[in-house]
This record gives structure tokens, sequence and C-alpha cells, in this order.
């Protein structure tokens, strides 16, 4: 047998050859860029310092935000407390009395809010006794501001029984205050302002409107 050949074209692949303008081990490569180092950050003492100014309010901040919130549910204890005892008045009307709020303390009271709601502040009234200074009576509290408000807005039956739970409150809130002014513990101070607020001359006098 005699093997014939064909003549090969111009840039046609063989075996063992590769195309015409091919490097012999495949494709081009694309020439490789150098990477650029990362440059090093300079931190001064100056930024560390304010670095660290900034995290140490950021913490503080956090546990005041937290400590807030926790003294918020100590007030609330204490206004329910107030709430749970003056139930009776709140709900019912309850008022507790002795013949001093009768002859004198809601008549008192009574006049200064009359006066109040027509726009003055009685210096006299002939209607009390034989005449008496209601502006010159401290038990009157003629510029007391929670005295001022209750009696310009509210009748004054409401007013005058309206006041109590609030003075109670006051004197709880406050002393909550103080005590954790001074240092105590939340349970501590919350034991202060109930044993305050609740003590037995102010529940003893719960009648006389110069103490509550």
């Amino acid at each position: 047998m005699t093997a014939t050949s064909a003549p090969i074209a111009a840039g046609q692949p063989t075996a063992g050859r590769p195309p015409d303008g091919l490097p012999p081990n495949g494709p081009p490569l694309a020439p490789v860029l150098p990477v650029a180092e990362p440059a090093a950050v300079v931190v001064t003492p100056a930024q560390r310092r304010g670095h660290a100014r900034i995290q140490i309010a950021r913490g503080l901040a956090s546990a005041a935000t937290g400590q807030l919130a926790r003294d918020l549910v100590a007030i609330a204890l204490l206004a329910a407390t107030v709430i749970v005892f003056f139930w009776p008045l709140l709900a019912e009307g309850q008022v507790a009395y002795e013949n001093d709020t009768r002859i004198f303390y809601y008549p008192l009271f009574a006049r200064l809010s009359q006066a109040v709601k027509s726009g003055s502040l009685p210096l006299w009234s002939p209607q009390i006794f034989t005449g008496y200074p209601v502006f010159a009576d401290g038990e009157s509290g003629s510029l007391y501001p929670f005295h001022l408000l209750a009696m310009l807005f509210l009748p004054v039956e409401t007013a005058f029984t309206a006041l109590r739970p609030l003075r109670f409150f006051q004197a709880a809130l406050f002393t909550f205050l103080f005590c954790r002014s001074l240092g105590l513990g939340r349970f501590g101070a919350v034991v202060g302002a109930l044993a305050f607020a609740f003590s037995g001359f102010a529940v003893a006098q719960m009648h006389q409107s110069r103490w509550c």
C-alpha cells in the first residue's frame, strides 16, 4: 500500500504543533501588576487618648441609662404605694378628717380657692372667726404652687382631697432622691422614703392640711 499525504493549510493546528501566533505552552498570559502594600496607619497619642475618652463616655452613658431606668422603677413603686394607701380616697372619696378639718382647714382652703378663682389673694377674711388674716397664715399655703394650681383648675372638694396623696408622694420621692444622693443603694433609699412619707406623725396628722 502506498501512503498518501495532504498539504497542511497555513495556521491549521496539528498534533504537537500550536496554531500560528501562539506560544508553545498555550495562550499568552496577562502581565502581573505589582500589588502595593497598604500604608501603615500611624495613631498619635492624642488620638489614642481621644478614642479612650469616647469609649469611657459611651460606657458611662450606658451605665447611667441603666441606673436611671432602675431608679424610675423604684419611683414607680413609691407612687404605687401611695395610690394603694389612698385608694379609699381616690376611688370612693373617703376623707380622713377631725374637727380641725371641718371647722378650720377646709373653710380656710375653700375661702382661698374662691379668691384665687376670682383672680385675687385674700389678705383678710371676715367669714372665719371674728376675722382672720388668710394670706398671712402659713397653714393656708397661699403661694404654694400646687395649692394655686389645684385651686385654680379643680373644684374645691377635688383640690382639697387630691393634694393629700400628692404631698405623700412628694415626701417619698424627695426622700428617695436625698438618700440616693448620700450614696445609699436603691433598696435602702426606698425603705427610707417609705419610712419618712408614711411615718406615724405624717399618717396621724393627715387631716391637717399644713402637714399633708
